[in-house]
């Protein structure tokens, strides 16, 4: 297949484990928090949420180590271009999207993110998402931790911002959905994610 390279197997393997135990993982709080939705057995909500929990826990922390170790957390990393490339990419977003014009930044090898992307996924991937696995063990495990999680104001402290904390996660997930068919197809985003490939500039 033609084009750049931009997404090794290991990437695209986590995105996909991510995305669909992150998508679990919100369906099945539903019932958890909202009893007259609750569209399976409360006990069985409770034991899919652990699992995709400690999954997505698991798979997070590949993720990082491999991040590390392969250097790809340059993608994060700012650039001396990144100040013209945001308004390049705000015009696009609140104008050129909707005029059908091709976007001012393209994936490629160890720039698969562009000056927007960067410091959302930043957020997500180094404070929202650590931090709701940190809570989520902590309610999990709430005896075991119980000097720790009392000495952060108690279980329904922690629940509250775990909550929240979702929130903010499924917001942005939906965004990401929305943004994923915003190429140059419909399904152009989401073939890059699955073969790896994306078309040459």
């Amino acid at each position: 297949m033609k084009g750049n390279y931009v997404y090794p197997a290991s990437d695209r393997i986590w995105h996909w484990i991510h995305a669909i135990s992150i998508s679990l993982l919100v369906l099945t709080a539903i019932p958890l928090h909202f009893p007259s939705l609750r569209f399976i057995p409360l006990k069985t909500a409770v034991q899919v949420h652990t699992f995709f929990g400690l999954l997505v826990s698991f798979d997070f922390l590949l993720y990082l180590l491999n991040m590390f170790f392969y250097g790809s957390i340059k993608n994060y990393l700012p650039r001396k271009t990144d100040g013209k490339e945001a308004i390049l990419m705000v015009r696009y977003y609140l104008w050129g999207i909707f005029r059908g014009q091709e976007e001012p930044f393209h994936p490629r090898p160890g720039r698969r993110l562009n000056a927007l992307q960067k410091p959302a996924y930043f957020v997500v991937m180094f404070v929202l998402v650590p931090l709701q696995i940190a809570t989520g063990i902590l309610i999990w495990r709430a005896v075991q931790f119980q000097n720790l999680v009392n000495s952060l104001g108690g279980i329904k402290t922690l629940s509250e911002f775990h909550i929240l904390n979702a929130y903010l996660l499924a917001a942005f997930l939906l965004f990401h959905i929305y943004l994923g068919t915003t190429g140059k197809t419909f399904w152009y985003f989401f073939k890059v994610m699955i073969t790896g490939y994306a078309e040459e500039d």
